[in-house]
């Protein structure tokens, strides 16, 4: 039989087959059903039949149409694995020449559609594939997001970077902008003292730009680093980088000298102090003493004499009985030498001891430091003046035995021409340590201790 022949005896007027050989095995396809799985042109909507020969390699593809039109179509594919050949197609007609055009074009179109729809990228994804797709989209929406906001912190990182070369370089405070007016103008003096200020992130400068007027800096001194006093809580973590100089007494220089250059004084005149809008105002600084104190102390007045020489610093004249403030007064906190202190030949003394405040009920004790301003200050822990490392009532802060107790203290203290420090108050819970910071106020201490600086700000 021909393959014309054979064709047509396939596909019939009524749309019945003929039966197939042993060799053929016919599929039906539901157009319909895969025009609407498989998203192709709704105009291809007849059923689709096939019939392959696995002898020949041949499979023909046809067509039924509705009963309107009396004509088939079948196409002939050549779907031999084995060679590379060309697509053929083949039509056959039952009727005229002019349906069997019309069938040509049809059918053309319609499977023209097929193939380019099952390899074409409009055919409907996938669930998986969808949400794959629509994860591409968010991912990269992400992705630029995440960008923005790793430049965001790469410059806030670069920022404090600055800071941080600009404090190993004084000299250079003035001309990047952290000058004493960025510092300290606008900025209230409030009675603070900033314990440990090494610790903080920017040391020294957090404390000015809160406005607290006292500063500590914990030191240690070590022979065979003859020059430098290093500065650090822990002695296991000191560093050479880490030291007075670069860290206190550099940038409180260049910061006078700033406050001080458009000024025209004699020069035994006060200097202008660190604060902007308060420069009568003198800033504390305290050194607390870890070890080797003589040797330490001697290389910190060599340290100073830049300072004595600019008249920057607070001093007692011995000779006149007298006590000069200066916009920067040195305490001397810790292990410090009494004797090397007090009794030392010279004229003026610049260096001042935090006195004990627990031992001032001890009248021999006192008088040690309540003549000829060995001490401007005194201090003592909360514990150390009343038994207790914390309130009693936890509701009402400081009891009040308590309360009486320190302000014994306090006004036998001040009776004797020495401010206060009262430290080591609780830290927690938050209430209860802003509540007995209020009250060591209110009873009149002097000089407020803290370790959080933004938080205690807010008292005054």
């Amino acid at each position: 039989m021909t393959s014309n022949e054979q064709s047509q005896s396939l596909l019939r007027k009524d749309g019945s087959t003929s039966k197939k050989n042993d060799d053929s095995i016919e599929h039906e396809i539901d157009l319909d059903l895969n025009a609407k799985n498989n998203g192709l042109s709704s105009t291809f909507t007849s059923d689709l039949h096939s019939s392959c020969n696995h002898k020949s390699g041949q499979c023909h593809i046809y067509q039924h149409t509705d009963s309107n039109n009396i004509f088939s179509d079948s196409t002939n594919i050549n779907t031999n694995t084995n060679t590379n050949t060309d697509t053929n197609i083949t039509y056959h007609n039952n009727d005229n020449f002019q349906n069997r055009k019309n069938s040509q074009s049809l059918f053309s179109n319609s499977y023209n559609n097929l193939m380019n729809n099952l390899n074409s990228n409009d055919i409907d994804e996938n669930p998986i594939k969808r949400i794959f797709k629509n994860f591409k989209i968010h991912s990269n929406f992400n992705t630029i997001i995440s960008f923005l906001i790793i430049l965001f912190i790469l410059i806030i990182y670069m920022k404090l970077l600055n800071i941080q070369n600009l404090i190993s370089n004084p000299s250079n405070l003035s001309n990047n902008g952290l000058s004493l007016v960025s510092l300290t103008k606008d900025v209230t003096v409030k009675p603070i003292h900033s314990h440990n200020d090494e610790w903080r992130k920017v040391p020294l400068f957090d404390a000015l730009r809160a406005g607290t007027y006292s500063i500590e800096a914990d030191v240690y001194y070590f022979p065979e680093n003859k020059d430098t006093i290093f500065v650090g809580h822990n002695k296991n973590y000191l560093s050479v980088d880490k030291n007075l100089d670069s860290m206190y007494l550099n940038h409180f220089f260049d910061l006078l000298e700033q406050a001080n250059s458009k000024i025209i004084t004699g020069e035994n005149e006060k200097k202008n102090g660190l604060f902007y809008d308060s420069p009568e105002s003198t800033t504390y600084f305290y050194i607390d003493i870890k070890n080797n104190n003589i040797e330490l102390l001697k290389l910190f007045e060599k340290k100073l004499k830049n300072f004595i020489s600019k008249n920057y610093l607070s001093y007692y004249d011995l000779n006149l009985k007298k006590f000069v403030e200066g916009p920067l007064t040195i305490i001397i906190t810790g292990d410090y030498p009494y004797d090397y202190i007090v009794n030392t030949p010279i004229e003026k003394r610049y260096l001042f001891i935090d006195a004990p405040l627990k031992d001032f009920k001890n009248l021999e004790i006192l008088n040690k430091f309540n003549k000829d301003y060995i001490s401007i200050f005194s201090s003592a822990s909360l514990h150390d003046l009343t038994g207790y490392y914390s309130p009693i009532n936890y509701f009402k802060g400081l009891s009040l035995e308590q309360l009486n107790t320190l302000k014994e203290f306090i006004k036998i203290s001040h009776e004797n021409n020495i401010l206060t420090r009262i430290w080591d108050t609780p830290n927690w819970p938050i209430a209860v340590r802003n509540r007995v910071w209020k009250q060591v106020i209110e009873l009149g201490s002097d000089c407020l201790n803290v370790d959080d600086l933004h938080s205690s700000i807010n008292l005054f």
